[in-house]
């Protein structure tokens, strides 16, 4: 009769992990993709967004008597209508570039940490 062993099945705590089950890596490759996706689709993204910010501006230009923030300084003439552009838009990519930036770096730096605390014994 054949022994079914299966201690060698599940790997002990003392067992080193390997670097790709690292959530550290995994954070770092999601965001790297994430900045890579938003760069490929920012072109797209500026066009489209400044056609919605246009259609906006234009229905709030004919809406009616303009408000104060469309007012020169003085209050007698009405400043000329700026309209977003493709590479001019209100609402920009950037705040979400500027997180995935900083967890991309943190992910970096908790490698790092992982990758000196195995070096020097330690588990992890």
């Amino acid at each position: 009769m054949l022994q079914d062993d299966r201690s060698d099945a599940v790997p002990s705590d003392d067992a080193p992990r390997v670097f790709a089950q690292s959530a550290w890596l995994w954070l770092a490759a999601f965001c790297a993709m994430g900045l890579m996706a938003l760069w490929a689709m920012q072109v797209k993204f500026g066009a489209r967004q400044a056609q919605i910010e246009r259609q906006f501006q234009a229905r709030r230009q004919a809406s009616g008597p303009t408000s104060a923030p469309d007012r020169a300084p003085n209050g007698d003439e009405e400043l000329p209508a700026r309209y977003s552009t493709a590479t001019d838009t209100l609402i920009g990519l950037q705040p979400l570039k500027f997180i995935l930036w900083i967890l991309l770096g943190a992910a970096m730096c908790g490698m790092a940490w992982r990758s000196v605390r195995v070096k020097h014994g330690a588990t992890s």
